[in-house]
């Protein structure tokens, strides 16, 4: 039977950005085109993008406030209120995009939902679904989920089932190669960027020294708004870009990215653009790592020990052979249709 509703529990806010909910809401668009509407079911903390959500027309329920205490100690509370919000819905999917919520709340959930699809990319953690979903890992990595979930539990990994938004398959389809000069730099370490790396990184690309346009992007939580616009206006030619809707445009425009290794990496590789990666959150390592692997970016390390000297060296390394051979791994690894896959999977 063919779920009518996918509910999906994602939280956002300027601590755990917005990658979650990003994600969440490209699978949520797939979802709609085959019928399924979805809904968010939220905790309203500092910074959330929920309001994205909204603006899409999907349904969002909070399900509580900032709370005291660990993720471990409130798990129950936050199934209890998930159910009392989204009803009993037998043929439904529930979908969890959450690194403090694991089994148990999954099994809790399971009274009302018999379908659950997890997304993590920790392998930290068991889980009690039907569908695991890790767009980060890729070949033996996989494996980390062996003890993590019961046997019947199917596995989708790799970035071929990165959710991206459809705009980034529009944008690939009319996008043309690059020339493997680097002009333009795009620099994005996510929506919050708490510990200020877009900083550091505009002050290597100043000691790097070279005359190249500068597109830089924050969101509208980022805490360091003005001082990173004060950075902009006094560099020679940079544009400060804030909550953008455009962001497979500015991609599509730019010879190389510096940022955080997130999800946003495999936005990047649709469109084939060379990435210099740098790891704000444990999470962002299995994707440096697999990236690097996969030779569609360089891996520079832990964000909290780059300096700007680090960026200048790394920006010197990029040179035409070197873009040009990133750009094309970047376009075989990731062809902008994972979102469309998992809706298949969800709807089997």
């Amino acid at each position: 039977m063919a779920p009518q509703r996918a509910w999906i529990r994602a939280d956002s806010s300027i601590q755990i950005g917005g990658g979650h909910v990003m994600r969440c809401l490209a699978l949520a668009d797939e979802l709609r085109r085959c019928d399924v509407e979805a809904a968010f079911l939220c905790v309203d903390l500092p910074g959330n993008l929920s309001w994205l959500a909204r603006s899409a027309g999907y349904q969002v329920e909070w399900v509580g406030t900032v709370r005291s205490g660990s993720d471990a100690e409130r798990w129950d509370a936050d199934a209890d209120a998930c159910s009392a919000v989204a009803g009993l819905g037998d043929g439904d999917w529930l979908v969890v995009d959450h690194y403090g919520l694991d089994q148990r709340w999954e099994t809790a959930m399971r009274s009302r939902f018999h379908r659950i699809l997890a997304i993590d990319d920790l392998a930290d953690r068991s889980h009690d679904c039907d569908v695991l979903l890790d767009q980060n890992r890729i070949g033996e990595r996989t494996k980390d989920y062996s003890n993590l979930i019961k046997p019947a539990c199917k596995v989708l990994s790799g970035p071929g089932f990165a959710l991206l938004s459809r705009q980034y398959l529009e944008w690939r389809r009319k996008q043309a190669p690059r020339e493997g000069r680097l002009r333009r730099v795009l620099v994005f370490f996510g929506s919050a960027d708490e510990e200020n790396h877009t900083q550091t990184a505009l002050e290597g690309i100043a000691l790097w020294g070279r005359a190249v346009e500068v597109t830089v992007v924050i969101g509208a939580a980022n805490p360091n708004l003005q001082s990173i616009e004060a950075q902009c206006l006094g560099m020679a030619s940079a544009q400060l870009h804030v909550q953008t809707t455009e962001m497979a445009r500015l991609i599509t425009e730019a010879d190389c990215a510096i940022g955080a290794a997130g999800s946003s990496t495999w936005e990047r590789c649709c469109l084939g653009l060379p990435s210099l990666l740098a790891v704000c959150a444990a999470n962002q390592e299995i994707v440096a790592e697999t990236a690097a692997a996969q030779g569609v970016a360089h891996n520079m390390g832990l964000a909290r020990e780059l300096t700007p000297e680090s960026y200048a060296a790394q920006l010197e390394c990029l040179s035409a052979t070197v873009l040009k051979d990133m750009e094309a791994r970047s376009r075989v690894l990731v062809d902008g249709k994972g979102a469309m896959r998992l809706a298949e999977e969800l709807l089997r």
